[in-house]
């Protein structure tokens, strides 16, 4: 029951506001958002290396996990359902870290319905937002029509944001 409410207040923040507007940052700083329980941080980083010429001290990275970390350590860069309030504030000092920072880019490698990686997103201030159609296309200012478990995402995605930036 609280997490259909949870749940409820987290979509209506989504729809009713727009998040953060898209300034012209001159930071270089990247922001990756991810699923921690589909994908792997350290592919995901390798393969964003890859395609862009990026420093990986310019790299933030924010992963969302449904796991519960009891008897091991949550890592620093995941958060969990329970850093959101029952009428889906936020309650992380990770999550909050995360938005206080301006980024170039932001690559949003996560399907649809996960509304916790969508919210961030949307208040997370970036010049150019990347993601799957699949995903909610409010948030990004990019769709790739890939498969939200392709790698290849930071390959198509080099090929365009080279031409727009």
């Amino acid at each position: 029951m609280l997490n259909s409410i949870q749940t409820y207040f987290i979509k209506k923040r989504l729809n009713s506001s727009k998040g953060s507007e898209s300034l012209d940052f001159s930071e270089s700083k990247v922001g990756l958002l991810y699923n921690e329980d589909v994908s792997d941080k350290d592919q995901l980083l390798e393969r964003m290396a890859k395609n862009f010429d990026v420093d990986s001290s310019e790299i933030h990275v924010l992963g969302f996990s449904r796991k519960a970390y009891a008897k091991e350590k949550q890592p620093d860069f995941v958060f969990l359902k329970k850093d959101f309030s029952l009428l889906g504030q936020i309650q992380s000092e990770v999550i909050a870290e995360f938005l206080a920072t301006h980024y170039k880019l932001l690559f949003n490698f996560f399907g649809k319905d996960e509304i916790y990686l969508e919210r961030i997103a949307q208040l997370t201030q970036a010049k150019l937002k990347l993601g799957f159609s699949e995903s909610n296309q409010n948030v990004n200012d990019l769709l790739l029509d890939l498969d939200p478990k392709d790698l290849s995402f930071f390959e198509e995605g080099s090929k365009y944001i080279k031409h727009i930036i």
